[in-house]
């Protein structure tokens, strides 16, 4: 969804806005609509013949009976969000991943929270954030207990994901009032219901955001770079302190991205990459080309911005995509109103973790 965490969603190119499926705000009471709202594909659910899901958000295809959580989740994350307390909800997720286990079930989708929800509180290598990690290890070493008891442990395939990783915070960027300033009417969460936006803006993490622009299509268009360019919006992003890179998908479908000292384009062929730039490196890894994803992540490992030129072809394949994305230097976020709780550590830019 917009946003890469959900934020909120303009439409899905048929409703209005003033109708479901309009402006939905993911981290409001719409949260309850998430799973409606889905495009009416196959979840990793579909794909088992017997699943279970533990406190994750994402409960399509899975039947009512077994979403083990579902009557506690609004309160763990009502309590987790608002309270600062996601201890709960580890410690709710680690004993119902063993209690799903326990039933000899096909597929388990489980979700910890309190990993990301203390990081943003505080940082990342806080006392609570540990704990979190201590009841993750805890909560799967239990699960692999009772799997060995019923001799499945050897045929079980874990696959253990995460967000991205955290940086420190010390300064908020306000990048929907940067975009009214421009002349630009910016809708943005929670002024959901904006009559006169020009684009709208979806913060990830909050070190990205995306913008997404009004064009002769209403919302139904993506606005590629060189109109975006034209209007000189990325140089004055980019003047403003703590933000690093902007980048967009031209008309022809690569992705050019720019920094405040050079500009470069990102172009993939049958599964290889080339890279050019002009002026300063935007990626700091020098040009190539004909490189496939495995090597192009070892080139750039140590790199300023590892893996961003696969990260940004992905990012922009995907349907929902915005038109801009901005990525903020380490230190900063995107996000200076109603961020509730405050961020103290933000992650989702394209720049390595701290």
């Amino acid at each position: 969804l917009p946003g890469q965490k959900g934020q909120f969603s303009l439409y899905d190119g048929n409703g209005s806005r003033w109708t479901r499926p309009g402006v939905a705000s993911y981290s409001g009471r719409e949260g309850v609509s998430f799973d409606a709202d889905l495009p009416d594909r196959p979840t990793w659910f579909d794909y088992f013949g017997s699943k279970r899901n533990v406190i994750n958000l994402l409960t399509k295809g899975c039947d009512p009976h077994d979403n083990l959580t579902r009557r506690i989740k609004p309160l763990i994350y009502t309590v987790g969000h608002y309270l600062h307390q996601w201890h709960l909800a580890d410690i709710v997720a680690a004993n119902g991943l063993v209690h799903a286990v326990k039933q000899d079930v096909d597929f388990v989708a489980c979700a910890f929270n309190g990993v990301d929800g203390y990081s943003h509180a505080a940082h990342s290598r806080a006392p609570k954030v540990i704990e979190s990690y201590r009841t993750i290890d805890d909560g799967i070493a239990r699960a692999r207990r009772e799997l060995k008891k019923l001799g499945r442990d050897e045929e079980t395939l874990w696959v253990i994901g995460s967000d991205h990783g955290h940086s420190p915070t010390h300064t908020h960027i306000d990048v929907a009032r940067s975009l009214d300033e421009l002349g630009l009417p910016c809708l943005y969460y929670p002024r959901l219901w904006r009559q006169d936006a020009h684009c709208a803006e979806m913060v990830s993490g909050n070190g990205m955001t995306q913008v997404y622009f009004r064009n002769g299509h209403d919302w139904k268009e993506r606005t590629p770079w060189e109109e975006i360019d034209a209007k000189e919006l990325p140089a004055a992003l980019l003047a403003i302190e703590g933000i690093d890179l902007v980048a967009g998908r031209t008309s022809d479908g690569r992705v050019r991205l720019k920094t405040a000292g050079g500009e470069g384009t990102v172009a993939w062929t049958d599964g290889a990459c080339s890279y050019e730039f002009s002026g300063e490196d935007p990626l700091g890894c020098g040009a190539f080309s004909c490189l496939d994803a495995e090597a192009l992540l070892a080139l750039t490992f140590d790199s300023p911005r590892p893996d961003a030129a696969l990260q940004l072809e992905q990012l922009f394949r995907a349907e929902r995509c915005g038109d801009l994305l901005i990525s903020a230097k380490r230190g900063y976020d995107l996000r200076a109103r109603w961020e509730l709780p405050e961020h103290h550590s933000t992650h989702g830019a394209l720049v390595p973790a701290q």
